[in-house]
Formats: C-alpha cells, structure tokens, sequence
C-alpha cells in the first residue's frame, strides 16, 4: 500500500486515498480496511483480516476480520474463495476451465484440479466459430475475400482435450523409434532431418520434420493420444468463445491469427525480415515467441505445417455443413490427409491464419513437404 499523509489523521500505518475510495493497513494487528471517501472520517469502512496464506474470513457485515471466524475457503482447490465486505458472506465461485490449482495442477471441466500433462496445454471444450471471419480478415473491419476453403463460417463445440504445446522434436519421436513403435523418417542434410552438424547445430533439438501421416499418427498413438481433428487444432489455435467477454459476438470477434488481428503483425509471414523466423530454415520450438495462442501453444502460425486425423482433401462446401465431431477415416491406403499451419518456406502471410487449410500424401516425405508433428490427448 502506497504510504499517505493522511495516515496519521486516523490512526492507521499506512493508507493510499483513491478520491471515493481508499485502502488502509494497521502493524498493530494486520487489518486491512476498505471504505468510502476520506474527507477526514471514515464511511462505510469494513475492516477485512488477511492471514498468512491470504485467504479472508467473514461473518457479518462490517465485521470480517477476526480470525475466530469461520473460514471462507471450501477446501476446494477449483472454486476462488473470498469475503464480500458489504454483506458480510462468503463467495465461492468457480474458477475458470483451465486454472492452475494446487502446486502443478489445472482446474478441468467438472471442477475437479487434476494434474498437467507434460509438455502439454489443456485446451477448455465449449464453442468457437470455425474458418474464416469476414469481420477481420484480412484486416480489421474485414473484406468480401475470405478463402472459399475455408467459408463460411460455422459453430463447432468441441469436447476438452490437451494438446502439444510445440511441435514434436526428433528426440521424442527417437524415443518412439527405439520403443519400437515408430518408424524412421527420411533424414537428409536439405532439410529433412539433416544429420551433418554443421547443417544442424541444434543436433535432434528441432521439431521432426519430413513425417509421413503414419509417422504422426503411430507417434500420438504411443503417446497414449492421437492427432487433432481440424476444429480441435483451429481451437488450440484461436481459442473459444469463453475467453471473450460473457461470449459476446463471438463470431464477428474470432481471431484470424494465433496472436490476433492483422497481417503485419508478429508473424506477417516466415521469412528473414519478420520475427518469426528465416525463410527456408526451421526453427527451434517457440523461436518466435510472439508467435502464440490465447491458451499459450507455440509455432501454430507457423515453422511447420502439422498432420491432421481426418482424412482430406478439404472441400469448398465442408463449413456449410452442421460440425460433427466424428472424424472422417481414410477408406484406402491412398487417401490425402489434412494439415494445418504454415510452414518455413511459406511466403504467404494469408497461410499463417488459423483457419487455413492444406492437405498432403500420406507417404511423400522430402524436405519440401515440411510437415509435423503435434498430438492431443482428449480429456475426461
């Protein structure tokens, strides 16, 4: 509390006036009060006792400070507690889908704090607009040139799950590789895996790169998980209609990129002049950090396009459709998967945007497909 010099006036240590509002603390015996305007006498004023953990007791108005009170912590490590010193009652409201909780924990969908996955971000489930906003894009105040692939735009509720906070790196796969339940993936010094030092000074640290679609899904599948479909991937991307404000107009607000609005941003496109990264070069994970999503996921503007569950390629037409969650699988060994995201060699901002849409082979592997890894496992 910011010391004032009209502490003194009523016998309080310390005191910070606010015009009709003002904070004061005593040492004597570690009150805060809380009140209305100062003009030399105190209106309105409760005094509120916080202990050493920083939780507040209540029990009548006015009157909520004496530590022989009952305690308005629930004991529930999901609910944020506090003491409403108007009436004198404690408040136990939900914490928000994705808190932290506890030492390294996450509030999840039923209000229960289970423990973080490593190396990956729960995403809340619940409503988002998927493809492209022509309120935004490409700018703010939007343009008639929203990609037909990726229009129009449509509702889709998807269940919670985590995901990978960055793309897969050559480690973790190596570590499939040698459990015996991923197969190698092409390795070449043009960008593919390069094994020459001097071409890879970051050794096994990047991001795998070349994947085939079975590469991907057999590596998700050892990781007790499995690829995402487009909406969940476009979720992780852009996040859901919870983080704006009571949802209001949510779909003339969903964001076009990871990081928001416009093209000129911290990714306009992958290459030298932007901070995103070299055009032509991968990057290691989360080199451009501003390249980041509302839930805190990195690189989904870019470095690498990412495999997709469902089997492709996209449509004109799919958005017109209602959302199903069910994921469309690959009748024959020759189906085209889905991908998202940009990649290194991209010079085309539009392709950063979270609603693009790409397809590959399934077996074509060389260094300018560029494509990756990154898993979600669904939630409980």
């Amino acid at each position: 509390v910011v010391a004032s010099a009209n502490y003194s006036q009523a016998g309080w240590d310390y005191s910070t006036d606010f015009g009709d509002q003002f904070i004061a603390l005593t040492k004597e015996d570690g009150a805060l009060l809380v009140g209305g305007a100062w003009n030399g006498q105190i209106k309105r004023a409760a005094r509120v006792r916080v202990d050493s953990f920083g939780s507040a007791t209540c029990k009548a108005a006015g009157d909520c400070y004496k530590r022989s009170q009952e305690s308005c912590d629930d004991g529930k490590p999901c609910t944020v507690d506090a003491c409403d010193v108007k009436t004198g009652k404690c408040t136990n409201k939900a914490a928000v889908e994705g808190a932290g909780c506890k030492s390294d924990g996450v509030c999840v969908k039923d209000g229960k704090c289970v423990p973080r996955k490593p190396g990956m971000v729960y995403t809340p489930g619940g409503v988002f607009w998927q493809g492209c906003n022509p309120w935004l894009y490409p700018f703010p105040g939007g343009s008639p040139k929203c990609p037909a692939l990726a229009s129009p735009q449509r509702k889709a509720d998807v269940a919670p799950f985590w995901i990978n906070r960055t793309e897969v790196s050559y480690d973790q796969y190596k570590d499939c590789i040698k459990a015996g339940k991923c197969g190698q993936v092409y390795e070449n010094d043009k960008g593919c895996n390069p094994t020459n030092a001097k071409l890879n000074p970051y050794k096994d640290k990047l991001p795998v790169n070349c994947a085939k679609h079975a590469n991907a899904s057999d590596y998700c599948n050892w990781l007790g998980g499995r690829l995402p479909t487009e909406a969940e991937w476009e979720k992780a991307a852009r996040g859901g209609c919870e983080l704006l404000p009571d949802g209001a107009n949510c779909q003339k607000k969903m964001p076009t990129f990871p990081w928001g609005e416009g093209l000129g941003g911290p990714c306009q496109k992958w290459s030298a002049t932007s901070v995103c990264g070299k055009l032509g070069a991968m990057q290691l994970a989360g080199s451009a950090p501003l390249d980041r999503s509302p839930y805190g996921l990195l690189d989904m503007g870019g470095n690498l396009a990412e495999w997709l569950a469902e089997a492709g390629p996209p449509e004109v037409g799919d958005y017109a459709k209602a959302y199903s969650p069910k994921i469309k699988e690959c009748s024959n060994a020759k189906c085209n998967y889905k991908r998202r995201g940009a990649y290194y060699g991209t010079d085309k901002a539009s392709q950063t945007s979270s609603h693009h849409r790409d397809v590959g082979a399934p077996k074509q592997q060389n260094h300018y497909l560029a494509t990756g890894i990154r898993c979600v496992v669904p939630a409980p």
